[in-house]
C-alpha cells in the first residue's frame, strides 16, 4: 500500500474516532433550548396548567448525567413569570439528525 493512501486511511480514522467519541450528553446551551420548547408547547397544549397560564421567564440546566449511550438526564429549574419556580428531571435522546425530548418529571 502506497504511504499517501496509507496516511488518508489513518486521517480518516482519526476523524472518526474523534467524532464517534463526541456528543454522548448534549450541550447545556442544546439542552436548555429543548426543556424551553417542550415546556412552551405543553402550555399550549394544556393551558389551565402552570406553563399553560404562565409564560416561560428562563430555563437553567444544572446538571447532565448519561442514562446510557444516546440517552441524557438533565436537571433543569423552570422559572415562570409571575409564577413558581419548577424543578424536573428531563430525559434526553440522541437520534440521527439531534437530541430530542422524550419525557420529564417533576422533581
Amino acid at each position: 500500500m502506497p504511504i499517501k493512501h496509507m496516511n488518508k486511511a489513518i486521517c480518516i480514522g482519526l476523524i472518526f474516532l474523534l467524532f464517534g467519541c463526541a456528543g454522548r450528553l448534549p450541550q447545556t446551551k442544546r439542552a436548555e433550548g429543548l426543556i424551553n420548547r417542550h415546556f412552551h408547547k405543553y402550555g399550549k397544549k394544556f393551558e389551565t396548567s402552570d406553563f399553560g397560564a404562565h409564560k416561560i421567564k428562563k430555563v437553567s440546566v444544572l446538571d447532565i448525567q448519561e442514562l446510557h449511550k444516546k440517552m441524557a438526564a438533565a436537571l433543569a429549574q423552570v422559572e415562570l413569570q409571575d409564577g413558581p419556580i419548577y424543578m424536573v428531571r428531563c430525559v434526553l435522546e440522541k437520534k440521527s439528525l439531534g437530541w430530542r425530548f422524550v419525557s420529564w418529571e417533576r422533581l
